[in-house]
């Protein structure tokens, strides 16, 4: 969408440069091509980019670094399940990025909920660029209704006291162990 005087924002000017380096046999773009179109200090996408090779070099560990942070998992047993957990969350206390355990602030239940929020806040936005695509893919109906049960999820969640629950009662004897549900990654 341009300006009311139609001079194009600099998001339609980068997404015109973005589409200038796609490949003209396959149609695809790939961030190398990209960097490559940024390196020019007259490309929009210049001033986009990291160029002090020291700092790029620092961001790239410090990605690394929280990838390496979120990979880490625990196994919590609810009810007869084996739920993968992560083993560390964004700690929302801090004032610069960190990770705390996540057995750390189940009992806090402010903070527990501020992670909580945060969590559904990426599920909802998820859901809505599936949404986007699934309306370009004229599929739009099923996912729209999976965004409407999050907004009802988010609504009850707001809604309650939120603290830690009673642990649930232990599996009948003889009850077999539960392989780990990998949906709770």
């Amino acid at each position: 969408m341009a300006k009311k005087n139609g001079t194009p924002t600099k998001l339609e000017k980068i997404a015109a440069e973005i589409a200038e380096c796609r490949d003209p046999v396959s149609g695809r773009i790939t961030p190398d091509e990209v960097v490559k179109r940024a390196r020019n200090k007259d490309s929009v996408l210049h001033d986009e980019f990291e160029w002090d090779v020291m700092k790029a070099a620092q961001q790239a560990w410090e990605e690394r670094a929280r990838e390496l942070i979120r990979s880490v998992k625990d196994i919590v047993v609810y009810y007869e399940r084996k739920i993968v957990v992560p083993y560390y969350v964004s700690d929302p206390t801090a004032n610069e990025p960190s990770y705390v355990r996540t057995v750390q602030i189940s009992n806090q239940g402010d903070v527990a909920r501020r992670v909580m929020n945060d969590e559904i806040g990426r599920i909802k936005g998820a859901i809505k660029r599936a949404v986007a695509l699934s309306i370009a893919f004229n599929l739009a109906d099923d996912f729209e209704a999976l965004l409407d049960d999050v907004v009802e999820v988010e609504k009850k969640f707001r809604g309650n006291t939120f603290g830690p629950k009673p642990a649930p009662p232990p599996p009948p004897p003889g009850a077999e162990e539960a392989p780990a549900d990998e949906t709770g990654a």
